[in-house]
């Protein structure tokens, strides 16, 4: 250091301000670089659980009972035949009882088929294991879904509705997609109503109400439960129809038209490494209240390939006609920094490949920040595709399609089918795709390193 007289230079070395102001720039920046690197990993939220809860079935019902009554509803009542049980008999004889039965439910019983619907009473269904009783010559089914002209049985009580009707779908002038738009605007509409679709062969001898056909075309067909209702008591009620009334397999169909089609949504998985390469430590005192529900992987650095297996089986109640949709859809919450916040990278950063067994999971690490913790949400969407691919043996699409007067020879039998049965439910599945549609709902937590 140099020092001169009173009007001499002086150096005394000390930085320049702008220098220093730039490395206080520098060293600031770090700083947050390594606070956004190094999140405080603070567990995030555990879903709701009334996710997990199944919903509930009404504890009080108005049933309203609806028995087609046209001329071409008593050629079910043929003998039932080796291989081929007669349902429609088991429905006059015990519908009645398994649908009260099965909860407090007050029940009515109608006929329908010319004009309005018309009451009858419970023990009026014995009548018609008798041909003669089946008299009306038109079928309006759609009198019957419109048809609210009940007493008022349940004044000052908190009940539900529930309307089932029994009928062969044939409708005068082929109207099966008017009935499917009136279902759609009386219950598809609103939130927690559902439509239920129950089609069971049964034994049939008689001409079938079809154009081209002779008294000796089929020798079973088709005849269909249509209930609609709050979306857990049409389940309710279906189940109880193919139990009670011992439906084989092979024999029905079914399908639930709903905003909310399964009876619970969220389910439990256990998460097992798909290769040797895929390291973790599982601990779910990283996340209190998830132990044995859902899989806390912590100190994740890598990728990792994991097989996903739903501890709970039976997720799809429904039959085999619902099918799961093949792109899953993955949704992420984060929490780093003491904030939780939604993160739109989820579906980068976790996929699921629905066409293994097990499917897999794959982490996709390096796309995830440093030190926080994620719940993933993963959705397994409905393909309202499917339900219609497998009905072919009971839709029949044109009267032409009988032209030669019989249908088509099947292993010794000749069953039957319905016209315009795939328009009915086309016509349902496409308000269903109006709405993203999970079937079933798995979390994940992630801790990351």
């Amino acid at each position: 250091m140099r020092i001169y007289g009173n009007g001499g230079p002086r150096n005394l070395r000390t930085p320049s301000l702008p220098l220093f102001a730039l490395f206080l720039v520098v060293t600031f920046a770090m700083i947050v670089s390594a606070c956004a690197r190094h999140c405080t990993s603070v567990p995030p939220p555990l879903p709701d659980k009334a996710e997990a809860a199944p919903a509930a079935v009404s504890s009080k019902i108005d049933l309203h009972f609806y028995l087609d009554s046209s001329g071409s509803m008593k050629a079910f009542l043929a003998p039932a035949r080796p291989g081929q049980p007669n349902y429609f008999t088991r429905v006059l004889n015990q519908a009645g009882d398994i649908l009260s039965e099965s909860w407090n439910a007050t029940v009515s019983f109608w006929r329908f088929g010319d004009g309005e619907p018309r009451k009858i009473s419970a023990n009026s269904l014995g009548e018609f294991l008798s041909p003669s009783a089946f008299t009306d010559r038109s079928t309006h089914i759609e009198k019957a879904i419109q048809h609210d002209q009940h007493p008022d049985e349940s004044a000052g009580a908190e009940k539900h509705q529930v309307k089932v009707i029994v009928t062969d779908l044939w409708q005068d002038k082929d109207g099966a997609g008017t009935l499917a738009v009136l279902l759609d605007d009386a219950y598809l509409n609103k939130e927690n109503l559902a439509v239920g679709v129950l089609g069971v062969r049964s034994a049939f001898r008689g001409k079938a109400d079809l154009p081209h056909s002779d008294p000796e075309a089929a020798d079973s067909m088709p005849f269909y439960f249509l209930v609609s209702g709050q979306a857990a008591d049409v389940r309710f009620a279906l189940r109880h129809l193919v139990e009670d009334l011992k439906i084989a397999d092979k024999d029905y169909f079914r399908i639930v038209f709903a905003r909310h089609p399964v009876e619970r949504l969220v389910h439990d998985i256990d998460v097992t490494p798909a290769d040797n390469k895929s390291a973790y430590s599982p601990d779910d005192r990283q996340v209190p209240g998830s132990k044995g529900h859902y899989p806390v992987l912590t100190r994740v650095r890598h990728d990792l390939k994991l097989n996903m297996v739903e501890k709970d089986a039976g997720r799809l109640t429904l039959g085999p006609h619902v099918k799961l949709g093949l792109h899953p859809r993955v949704t992420a919450i984060k929490c780093c920094n003491g904030e939780v916040t939604p993160d739109p990278g989820a579906p980068e950063q976790l996929t699921v490949s629905m066409d293994t067994d097990p499917h897999q999971i794959t982490i996709h690490r390096a796309r995830m920040d440093a030190d926080a913790m994620y719940r993933f949400q993963i959705d397994l969407m409905e393909d309202w595709e499917q339900p219609l691919v497998d009905l072919e043996p009971w839709n029949l699409e044109s009267p032409q399609e009988l032209a030669d007067g019989r249908f088509p020879e099947e292993k010794g039998a000749r069953p039957g089918r319905t016209l315009s049965l795939r328009h009915f439910l086309n016509v349902l599945r496409l308000k269903m795709s109006q709405h993203e549609t999970p079937l079933a709902r798995y979390y994940l937590y992630v801790l990351t390193n």
